[in-house]
């Protein structure tokens, strides 16, 4: 995805008005950055003026993103007439950020200055410029534009901008600083689910990323989410809160998952009108009833991969922007609880009852600061909220290790490994705790994620990787064997590996390799998936061959036949239903190079089906695929196979 944008300037220092002061910046900035951190643009293309503009560049370098500016002049030129009006301190930024973009990522227009038209011509060109470059790698544009709502300067350069985008077609995601933001809230299952309507497993996460909150950022709305896995131990105070008060709900029906039931029901008791419910229809599969008893209900739906495509994202929101524009302005009844029963005396706001408040209120009040710095994806704001959840003398125990684990989930995320395991660390909740699992996860890929930075020292890692196995043994010995817990496992013994002498001759070499064959097949066990029994095979295989085997060899090699048979069929029906799925692609891609060097099949055949995943991939999608090469050609594959498949998936750096 490339994202072309525009906006309002900053205001003068006179202006009566306000159309974007300093006051709305913070906030706008936390909008930005959060919204491009779920997009993960490849490319964001802009000019720099004062105002929207450099907060937009900001916000996409601090996300790590390529940017590049088009400007209408020269840059001196640029200064003089969209910057430096607006003083000292945005003319600062501006010199900052051409430095740390870099003349090479720098276009100067030759347009006049003096002529009123040359925004708007500038404006085109921007858009142009955009679109060429997305045609040339294959991806699409959407647009980001930030102005007030309604504009009280008609005609503006930030509406001629908006109005070109959507003239051609493109997705436009309009943001107003000053916007009175009604309040929403989000119900759905997260992470990998499966789903017993279309008996298939997939990751929910990406439609909250690229469809609901682009969504409700482009319609102003001030949205909240519960995550069920890592919220806090007052989830059902805050969630019914956010339940009962907001404006619009949407209910995401994906998996039939029984928390959203919950939340649904709940809705409808307290709120006559603005519940949407929507069902994500699975590429692939027949359009059926919705998983819940609500057929009576207005469903909006839209389809689906199992890699959600930009395109798709795109539909779905064209799809369900009007449905959620018409809810916020009207308050027609949609809730069957209020259609059949004479409640309208149960109207909103709601308020908690007398003698609800100290304990209660704080567990709230911090639970918005913690949501509010994972929106940010600033892990200033996050270690800023845990200095909070630190200092709160009257919060509860079992919320204080909650909204540390959700704190320390968000580090993650932005790769603070390190701050992320010292906050994980005053977390632990006891054996009998739903937070158990997710806490011996968490804090076992942060230490897994330090241990394999090229920046740590051997020591280091080594005792990250001991810190990790404990966790995960602890999770095994408590009832959480899970296929994720294996995979952290398998991974850990894995890395392990990857520095190690190519040969079997050390008997710590042979223990890792055993136990990462081992906790591969125990995962697959649990869960069989083409993406866990991929992994499966090549342990497997690597595994005979270095003589390294939990079995006989007969056994062994039957224990392999059957791991490649179940996984190419599972590759296979998950490629038939999306053919998009890049996973589900390299993965028979995979298998087929493992028979090739098994001596079943050309070797041409793999690297054939591995130029044809190559086409579907993003770039974290390569580094993975690139890491499994590497491993392969450094046990034993042979380079003159492996450096024609390198080369189709181009350059790329793995840490």
């Amino acid at each position: 995805m490339i994202i072309v944008y525009a906006g309002v300037q900053a205001d003068e220092p006179e202006r009566m008005q306000p159309r974007f002061p300093r006051a709305a910046e913070e906030r706008l900035a936390a909008r930005i950055r959060g919204l491009l951190q779920s997009l993960r643009p490849s490319l964001v293309v802009g000019a720099a003026a004062s105002g929207s503009d450099i907060v937009i560049a900001e916000a996409a370098l601090l996300e790590g993103a390529d940017v590049r500016f088009v400007m209408p002049f020269d840059v001196e030129t640029f200064q003089k007439s969209s910057v430096e009006g607006r003083g000292q301190r945005w003319t600062a930024r501006y010199q900052r950020l051409l430095q740390t973009v870099g003349s090479n990522r720098i276009t100067e227009g030759s347009l006049d200055p003096d002529d009123k038209d040359s925004y708007p011509r500038h404006n085109a060109h921007l858009i142009t410029y955009a679109k060429a470059l997305a045609r040339e790698r294959g991806e699409r544009v959407w647009a980001l534009v930030v102005r007030p709502q309604p504009d009280d300067d008609a005609g503006s350069v930030s509406d001629d901008f908006a109005q070109r985008a959507e003239a051609q077609g493109i997705l436009t995601l309009d943001l107003a600083p000053l916007a009175k933001r009604p309040r929403g809230f989000v119900a759905m299952p997260y992470g990998l689910r499966f789903d017993p309507v279309v008996r298939r497993r997939y990751d929910c996460d990406p439609v909250f990323h690229r469809i609901y909150r682009p969504l409700l950022e482009d319609l102003d709305v001030d949205w909240a989410r519960a995550d069920l896995e890592t919220d806090s131990g007052i989830i059902h105070a805050g969630m019914i809160e956010d339940l009962a008060n907001s404006d619009v709900v949407i209910v995401d029906l994906a998996t039939a998952n029984f928390n959203v039931a919950y939340e649904l029901g709940l809705r409808h008791v307290f709120a006559r009108s603005s519940t949407v419910l929507v069902y994500p229809q699975l590429q692939g599969t027949r359009v059926g009833a919705a998983p819940f008893d609500i057929n009576l209900i207005r469903i909006h739906r839209f389809e689906r991969g199992t890699e959600l495509t930009d395109e798709q994202s795109e539909g779905a929101i064209r799809r369900l922007r009007p449905a959620l524009a018409e809810v916020l302005a009207s308050r027609s009844s949609d809730s069957p609880v209020h259609e059949w029963f004479e409640l309208g005396g149960v109207r909103g706001p709601f308020r908690r009852k007398a003698g609800q408040d100290g304990p209660v209120e704080t567990d709230l009040r911090l639970r918005k600061t913690v949501q509010s710095a994972l929106r940010s994806a600033s892990t200033d704001s996050m270690l800023a909220a845990a200095a909070e959840i630190a200092e709160a003398s009257d919060l509860s125990e079992s919320s204080r290790i909650g909204l540390r684990i959700q704190l320390g989930n968000g580090l993650i995320r932005e790769s603070a490994y390190e701050a992320a395991t010292a906050l994980l660390e005053q977390a632990e909740p006891p054996a009998d705790s739903p937070l158990r699992r997710p806490w011996l996860q968490k804090l076992a890929m942060a230490y897994r994620r330090i241990g394999e930075s090229s920046r740590c020292s051997r020591a280091t890692a080594a005792t990250c990787r001991e810190k990790a196995q404990r966790l995960l043994s602890t999770a095994i010995q408590e009832g959480f064997g899970d296929s994720e817990t294996y995979g952290i496992l398998a991974g850990l013994n894995k890395r392990a590996l990857e520095n190690r002498k190519p040969a079997m001759d050390n008997a710590g070499v042979r223990g890792r390799f055993a136990l990462m064959q081992e906790y591969y097949r125990k995962g697959f066990e649990v869960e069989p998936t083409f993406y866990t029994g991929v992994n499966l095979v090549m342990a497997l295989r690597l595994g005979i061959r270095h003589g390294v085997l939990a079995e006989g060899a007969a056994e062994a090699e039957d224990r392999l036949q059957e791991a490649l048979t179940v996984t190419k069929f599972l590759a296979r029906r998950a490629a038939e239903a999306d053919p998009t799925d890049f996973w589900a692609a390299v993965s028979q891609a995979e298998l087929l190079l493992h028979e090739s060097f098994m001596g079943r099949i050309p070797a041409a055949d793999a690297v054939a089906a591995y130029g044809r995943a190559a086409a579907l991939a993003r770039p974290d999608q390569l580094r993975s695929t690139i890491y499994q090469l590497d491993f392969l050609q450094r046990w034993g594959d042979p380079e003159n196979v492996i450096d024609p498949i390198r080369t189709l998936f181009g350059t790329v750096t793995v840490e």
